[in-house]
């Protein structure tokens, strides 16, 4: 279980619950290209059974999806009644602006993230639930969200090198840079330039450049730290994005199986 000190720095996870094809859209996927680190669930019962590992979490349900095997009130006063309920943060998400339901929610359950209505401009909807994420800290010191890509989430890379390509694995990845090994040392010069990076994330294919932030050594392994540069396509920069959020999702949906 990460310290207080550890989720200040590494900010929260925010999961929705049964979002509607309209949320993961036009919400989740926007959240992802800001920095948020999201998530998608839809097996509640899973879901609540590994919430301990996610003491800091916050929970934003769309309450407009039928929940599975009972309602939405009991299964979010069970999660007030766990072990985390005094570190995670509970938000409605729901087209209805039924004052009965509000005040169901808002002062009989007393979630602490509000009743967000979800209106037909989802702009207005997206900038809510963005202000009651920095209310509630989401990001944390943590400037940048990780992914570390697994044999399912497979990310490599080639790069010239003396008038061939080599190739090489992706083992960290982040909109900032990456951390990776190669099948051979390509033996850079402290901070080289690496031009025309053809990378490889789940397949989705782009092209970066990028500057040799450092190498390290690990278990006999060594693994570069490269940089993205500022000649990298902003459009690129979305692949990552959007790759990162690919990764951790099925990350999430490993561990709820």
């Amino acid at each position: 279980m990460e310290s207080e000190n550890s989720v200040e720095r590494l900010g929260r996870n925010i999961f929705f619950l049964y979002p509607s094809n309209v949320i993961q859209t036009e919400i989740i996927d926007k959240l992802a290209q800001q920095e948020f680190e999201v998530y998608s669930i839809r097996n509640h019962k899973h879901f609540i059974n590994v919430l301990e590992k996610f003491p800091y979490s916050i929970i934003l349900a769309d309450i407009d999806e039928p929940l599975p095997g009972g309602q939405w009130e009991n299964f979010i006063r069970d999660i007030l009644a766990g072990p985390v309920t005094k570190t995670l943060d509970i938000g409605i998400l729901s087209t209805s602006n039924n004052v009965e339901l509000r005040k169901k929610y808002l002062y009989t359950l007393k979630v602490s993230c509000g009743f967000i209505v979800i209106h037909s401009d989802l702009k207005q909807t997206l900038a809510q639930v963005i202000d009651i994420l920095k209310a509630a800290d989401a990001k944390g010191k943590r400037r940048y969200v990780r992914a570390r890509p697994d044999s399912e989430t497979m990310a490599s890379l080639n790069i010239p090198c003396n008038g061939r390509f080599i190739y090489g694995t992706i083992k960290d990845l982040s909109i900032v840079g990456f951390s990776c090994t190669f099948d051979v040392d390509p033996l850079f010069e402290p901070d080289a330039h690496i031009d025309n990076i053809q990378m490889k994330l789940h397949g989705i294919l782009l092209k970066a450049d990028g500057i040799l932030f450092g190498s390290r050594m690990e278990s006999n392994v060594k693994i570069y730290v490269i940089l993205f540069t500022n000649r990298t396509s902003p459009s690129e920069l979305i692949k990552v994005r959007r790759y990162i959020q690919v990764s951790l999702q099925a990350a999430m949906d490993k561990l709820l199986k």
